[in-house]
């Protein structure tokens, strides 16, 4: 099963909780694809998000 089969939360906002765990899975700079794994493992199912999504949500908090 690939991570983006089950990537339920397509054009969801971010909760503010959603963006720690990305920041703090990013600092231990794991692959994108680790990240979506631990991040969608720790959300509700209809809150995943593909590595894409997860890298680009990373972008735009580094310009914020």
């Amino acid at each position: 099963m690939s991570i983006g089969s089950n990537a339920t939360g397509h054009n969801k906002e971010y909760y503010p909780h959603e963006e720690h765990i990305l920041i703090y899975f990013k600092r231990w700079d794991l692959s994108w694809t680790h990240i979506a794994e631990e991040f969608n493992s720790r959300v509700d199912i209809n809150r995943r998000r593909t590595p894409a999504a997860l890298e680009s949500k990373w972008r735009q908090l580094k310009r914020d």
